[in-house]
């Protein structure tokens, strides 16, 4: 999340106006439960990210999410924060 950060910092300077949002894209092709072991990983991430960045985020866009994007979804969602 520092890189996103020092990265919305160098676009504010750039084009002038202030860049408080960025847009994650997430290509889920290929994905199967064997990469499950990165859940505690990502949750923790989003978690450190929403309590020292809130509203950082302004959209996530999930591709090529398959069948397992909806138990996906339910471990992650709970660690959200409720206006996602």
């Amino acid at each position: 999340m520092y890189r996103c950060q020092a990265r919305a910092e160098k676009s504010s300077q750039d084009m002038k106006k202030p860049v408080t949002q960025f847009v994650m894209v997430m290509d889920l092709e290929g994905f199967s439960l064997q990469q499950r072991v990165g859940f505690p990983y990502l949750v923790g991430t989003l978690a450190c990210d929403d309590k020292y960045y809130p509203n950082f985020m302004g959209k996530v866009y999930v591709l090529n999410a398959g069948w397992v994007f909806p138990m996906f979804w339910q471990l992650v969602k709970p660690y959200l924060p409720p206006f996602v």
